[in-house]
């Protein structure tokens, strides 16, 4: 809950600052590309000072009258984006030179609504400020989709964050129940958010190279290869976004399989079936891999950074070849379902959660595709402590 709590303030603030910082600006530069230029005279041209204990701030404060259709009209909007006041003023007072008072200048009239006017319609550089709400959104919905999949746990302060027991383990008299594993949701899930980060992170980035290309391909100025090359980081990694987006997109409708224990929780030293079945198309799959592994979680902090390693002390292939040598062996097409024993060793670790430390029992389960990306999922079970009848 509390990692759903922090992900949805995270994701909807970002989602806001995003909107009226990147989405409103860029609409409205849109809509002035239709507008009618008109000359317009410049009544006030200054640097506002914004007094502030943290520092001052500046923004540029320009007046014009101008007419159109018979009726004078005031306008103070000198371009749509970025903050209403920023440090830097050295680029602000360069602006207002360029539009000294009483000067003639050119300003662009919407003709629906002469009211709304502006002097530069195009690309900024303060539109760069719309970059600003990306990293709230990452986070917010990084950690909303971890907390819809289970990948984060949040455990309660009233443990002291220490609980050396699974999550599910809250009296010695547990029901063992059966247990199935899908990937479906999961897989559904993340595709969703890829495919909305991709979205935001092209469309902000299409738009502000959307200038620099038009006025290169008009042959105009040959500065603008400068932009283009800053921002050719940023498009490489919209790129990579589209990239793993498609490949997310492939893998929902890849052939899953279906895993299923007789109980939800295992003790040391205990012994389940594991029953699997291949869902969808069975001809497409060409090798499966079921392996069980143990892995200890460490969490310490390194300077300023709180960093995790993860080690494997376990790991036993229960169904198919061992992975470190399938891609040797010759490939046999497996069978559609089958079956086989799942034995928890009894000389290593239960499951265990504290604040810096875990103990993560789970199947990966993998299958190789033809033509197609290969699935991989993960699956979290639960080792209970060793019962008190082996040690009496």
């Amino acid at each position: 809950m509390i990692t759903l709590i922090f992900g949805g303030i995270f994701s909807a603030v970002g989602t806001g600052l995003f909107i009226f910082m990147t989405v409103l600006p860029l609409w409205h530069i849109y809509e002035a590309r239709s507008w009618v230029a008109t000359p317009c005279t410049i009544t006030l041209s200054q640097v506002k000072t914004h007094k502030d204990s943290e520092g001052d701030t500046y923004s540029i404060e320009i007046k014009y009258t101008y007419p159109f259709n018979g009726q004078t009209y005031t306008g103070d909007t000198y371009h749509f984006a970025g903050p209403g006041s920023s440090s830097g003023y050295k680029g602000k007072k360069k602006v207002v030179d360029e539009y000294p008072a009483g000067s003639q200048q050119t300003c662009y009239v919407d003709p629906n609504d002469p009211r709304r006017s502006v002097i530069q319609r195009g690309f900024t550089a303060a539109l760069w400020w719309g970059l600003f709400p990306i990293p709230f959104m990452a986070v917010g919905f990084t950690v909303l989709f971890a907390g819809l999949t289970g990948k984060i746990k949040v455990g309660s302060s009233s443990s002291m964050n220490l609980d050396w027991r699974p999550a599910v383990q809250e009296d010695a008299l547990i029901t063992p129940r059966p247990v199935t594993f899908e990937p479906g949701k999961s897989r559904k899930i993340g595709f969703v958010v890829l495919a909305v980060f991709a979205l935001i992170w092209n469309g902000i980035i299409s738009i502000i190279a959307f200038g620099p290309v038009t006025s290169l391909l008009r042959g105009d100025s040959d500065w603008e290869l400068v932009p283009l090359l800053f921002l050719s980081p940023f498009l490489l990694i919209g790129l990579v976004l589209i990239g793993a987006c498609l490949r997310s997109l492939m893998l929902i409708f890849a052939p899953s399989i279906a895993v299923e224990l007789d109980t939800d929780t295992l003790p040391l030293g205990g012994t389940t079936t594991l029953r699997w079945h291949i869902l969808g198309r069975r001809e497409r799959v060409e090798r499966i891999t079921i392996t069980l592994v143990g892995q200890e979680h460490a969490t310490y902090r390194r300077g300023t950074d709180t960093t995790t390693d993860k080690k494997d002390f376990y790991e036993q292939t229960i169904v198919g070849d061992d992975p470190a040598i399938a891609e040797m062996a010759p490939m046999s097409p497996p069978d559609e379902h089958g079956q086989a024993l799942l034995s928890i060793p009894m000389d290593t670790m239960h499951s265990f959660n504290a604040s810096n430390n875990k103990i993560v029992w789970k199947l990966i389960v993998r299958a190789k595709v033809s033509r197609w990306p290969d699935p991989k999922d993960e699956y979290e079970i639960t080792v209970l402590p060793m019962p008190t009848q082996h040690f009496t």
